[in-house]
């Protein structure tokens, strides 16, 4: 990070942060930037399809990069625009308390210049508080009303945006859900903001194709659609399910999930516990713990008992990835997902 910060601070940088969609974003908005002739700089957090690795090096004045708050990496970035997606509490190793987690967001989007813009999505108490105190311009986006920019839903990947009272027109994405028409939406902003043509920004979003681990399509198993997801946090499993059962309204929905890092399960467990009301089934694998912590107070049995407890026998646990594949193999068919 702090060699991503030297590099980045030189340039004309801009910020993607947020509790989720991070990846998503600063990838779709650096893949229209160098589709419109900018020739961004960016660095990802994970593989973008369409370039075979996650980053770009660019000849333009642009630099995007995913900005990541674990460990208030945001104190090391400079940013000359930022876009800020979402905040939920994340990160209970690091941040004690919800107030801790927001002033590192605060403290990052003060650093923007008055010249500078951030987009930031206006649907959410956490993120309006969030920028208060930002001296640069501010453009709130969503599905409500009171917002500068208006997205109107057409169907599960169309929309239409008004910026402040201007017609933008329709645009089209390939990848699913609520959530990915609000980054896309926050692209569109900060496109319009660096001046690209609108009509090539329409055409670069219906192409870009998404990034790895991001509701990726793996295949298929005896006729069961496979999907590969790295959503582990409670609102990013209930978004991506949701957009799940809206794309495959009769399947049934089986959600294989890993929790990751003990502090977290505990910290959310009763928001986990609710995430999967989209599917059919649960299978939950051992919590694991990543570099940073190998135990704690909390097991996959005690999410699991506690679905159970909402939904009567909807979840299991099964201990690793490969008895989990070793039970579903010859249980699925063409009517899962």
């Amino acid at each position: 990070p702090e060699m991503l910060g030297h590099l980045f601070n030189q340039k004309y940088g801009i910020a993607v942060c947020g509790t989720h969609g991070k990846t998503t974003t600063s990838a779709m908005l650096a893949y229209v930037l160098e589709e419109v002739g900018k020739s961004p700089t960016a660095v990802i957090g994970s593989r973008v399809k369409q370039w075979g690795g996650n980053a770009l090096v660019g000849t333009g004045e642009f630099f995007v990069i995913e900005a990541d708050e674990y460990q208030n990496k945001l104190a090391l970035y400079e940013p000359k625009a930022a876009i800020l997606t979402s905040v939920d509490y994340d990160h209970p190793d690091f941040f004690k308390t919800f107030e801790e987690y927001k002033k590192t967001f605060s403290d990052f989007v003060a650093k923007i210049p008055k010249i500078g813009f951030l987009a930031v999505w206006g649907d959410s108490v956490a993120t309006n508080e969030v920028v208060c105190g930002a001296q640069c311009e501010i453009i709130k986006y969503g599905f409500q009303e009171d917002n500068d920019v208006i997205v109107k839903k057409r169907d599960a990947q169309k929309f239409s945006v008004s910026y402040s009272n201007k017609d933008l027109g329709e645009f089209e994405i390939q990848l699913v859900g609520d959530h990915n028409i609000l980054n896309a939406v926050s692209v569109i902003i900060a496109c319009h903001k660096l001046n690209a043509d609108m009509e090539k920004v329409r055409e670069a979003l219906a192409k870009f194709e998404g990034t790895s681990r991001r509701f990726e399509m793996m295949g298929q198993r005896n006729g069961a659609i496979l999907i590969d997801d790295y959503g582990h946090h409670p609102e990013e499993i209930k978004v991506t399910l949701k957009a799940t059962r809206e794309k495959y309204p009769e399947k049934n929905l089986i959600a294989v999930f890993h929790p990751h890092s003990y502090s977290r399960t505990e910290a959310l467990l009763q928001d986990f516990a609710q995430s999967f009301d989209a599917v059919n089934q649960v299978v939950v694998l051992d919590i694991y713990g990543s570099a940073r912590e190998n135990t704690g107070n909390v097991s996959s049995k005690d999410l699991v008992d506690l679905i159970n407890k909402y939904d009567h026998d909807k979840a299991e646990h099964i201990a690793t990835i490969d008895e989990a594949v070793e039970f579903l193999q010859d249980k699925i068919g063409e009517n899962d997902v």
